[in-house]
């Protein structure tokens, strides 16, 4: 294969992953219940502000980021 096929062939992989990855966002904000007021997101089990960082990095997150740590604690704690 030549280098220019290589590249098309690279670049359309890219676009493949970049639109599953994109599907798979849209799925889950379908299924998620986030908590949101005036377009706030609040965490569902302390009710404090989600932060931005973290939203942005999980645009459906339901929990804070401390929460979220201890529920996993949790999981992991009772063998979930």
């Amino acid at each position: 294969m030549d280098p220019v096929d290589r590249a098309k062939q690279e670049e359309q992989l890219a676009r493949d992953v970049a639109i599953q990855q994109a599907k798979n966002t849209i799925e889950a904000a379908k299924n998620n219940k986030q908590y949101i007021i005036n377009g706030i997101v609040y965490c569902l089990y302390c009710h404090e502000l989600i932060d931005k960082q973290r939203l942005k990095a999980r645009p459906y997150s339901t929990h804070c980021i401390d929460c979220k740590t201890e529920i996993e604690r949790r999981e992991h704690h009772h063998g979930k």
